[in-house]
């Protein structure tokens, strides 16, 4: 039995649109001061084809020596 977790950053769904708007929407000041940071990650918002190709990735007998993980999805936020 294999076991891993994924660790999902912002995806892109209906709620994050709602709740954030669109990655190029103009933002007040005090946001764009906030977000110069994470442009130096371009991938910084996923969407859930890219959270689906983690899981089929670890589903399929390549990653069969990959258990116990926690991959994280985030685009680099983390390591930042």
């Amino acid at each position: 039995m294999r076991v891993n977790a994924i660790c999902a950053g912002r995806i892109l769904t209906e709620r994050i649109l709602a709740r954030f708007g669109t990655p190029d929407a103009p933002k007040p000041a005090e946001d764009q001061r906030a977000d110069e940071r994470v442009k130096e990650y371009p991938f910084w918002v996923g969407t859930p084809a890219d959270i689906a190709s983690i899981a089929l990735f670890l589903a399929c007998a390549e990653s069969r020596m990959i258990t116990g993980a926690a991959i994280p999805a985030d685009g680099g936020r983390s390591a930042y």
